[in-house]
């Protein structure tokens, strides 16, 4: 699966100014509600938010990738956002800061092991290349995401 299949330009989010990283998940789960109409935010965010704990990709360009298995979907969702201001997604208590402007948001169904390992690993390998993190961080627009990605992707 390719990681343009899993973004669709509605589940792209630009410059968002939520500064709190639990505002910032809640605000990119809404984007699903046009797929999954009986979403229960809360139970997702509280699992989102035990699984940061354990720890969650982080890449030096500035890309979280916040992510979870949950039983109730049947197919992988993503979403992905540019945020205004630079935002911490180091848990509480972590020494090493974790200054963030890109986020993808990843979730996946508990049996789908591989497709979700998968998934994560191709979208460091696609943000990391050349200058791919800055490009997405200065966007304008969804399709703008779309065309770097799809950019990156060939390379």
């Amino acid at each position: 699966m390719e990681i343009l299949d899993l973004i669709p330009r509605q589940q792209i989010l630009i410059q968002i100014p939520e500064t709190d990283k639990s505002e910032i998940l809640m605000k990119m789960l809404q984007v699903f509600k046009y797929r999954w109409k009986d979403m229960d935010e809360s139970s997702l965010i509280k699992a989102l938010l035990e699984r940061e704990k354990l720890g969650s990709p982080y890449l030096p360009c500035q890309l979280a990738i916040p992510h979870v298995r949950i039983p109730n979907i049947e197919e992988e969702l993503a979403a992905f956002a540019t945020l205004e201001k630079i935002v911490d997604f180091a848990e509480k208590g972590d020494s090493i800061p974790k200054p963030t402007q890109l986020v993808f948001l990843v979730l996946s169904p508990e049996n789908r092991i591989k497709e979700y390992l998968t998934i994560l690993s191709k979208i460091s390998t696609i943000v990391s290349r050349n200058n791919t993190s800055k490009y997405l961080i200065e966007a304008k627009s969804s399709q703008e995401v779309v065309d770097i990605l799809a950019l990156a992707n060939q390379t």
